[in-house]
């Protein structure tokens, strides 16, 4: 099943990379952050990569979608490839607990809890966690990691 979801995520970067839509989306992602710090253009990343996980919540097929346009769109900003994938990492992660494409819908589901209770019980969390990753991201910039 792995190997299935590595196949589907390499066929659309293929895709993606035929059509050059690549870097359509790496250069009007760079338009949005360009001119900011580098703290700011990391979190813009953060963001951009929680989002993304609502769409692809296979960590393996998002590392081989997302890591082409995220790379060249850290050089753009200033930002280095290792906090490109710091932010990589904490969007992926924490997020699979928040969104119902990730396995989540299946535990609450089998569990007998309803989605809207479990984002009420975890929001807060998850808004605490969010503010963490920040601010560890931040400091990696200002650490020049």
């Amino acid at each position: 099943m792995g190997a299935l979801v590595v196949g589907f995520a390499k066929a659309i970067l293929v895709i993606l990379q035929g059509a050059m839509i690549i870097d359509t989306i790496v250069f009007y992602a760079s338009q949005v952050l360009q001119g900011m710090p580098p703290i700011i253009a990391a979190q813009g990343m953060l963001i951009l990569q929680t989002l993304i996980n609502f769409f692809i919540p296979s960590s393996i097929g998002q590392a081989a979608t997302v890591i082409p346009i995220l790379a060249p769109l850290g050089d753009l900003l200033g930002v280095s490839r290792q906090v490109t994938c710091l932010a990589f990492q904490f969007g992926d992660g924490f997020s699979n607990i928040l969104w119902p494409t990730c396995s989540l819908a299946i535990s609450i589901g089998i569990s007998g809890i309803p989605m809207h209770k479990w984002w009420k019980f975890f929001m807060p969390l998850f808004g605490i966690l969010y503010i963490a990753q920040a601010l560890i991201l931040s400091a990696a910039v200002l650490m020049g990691i």
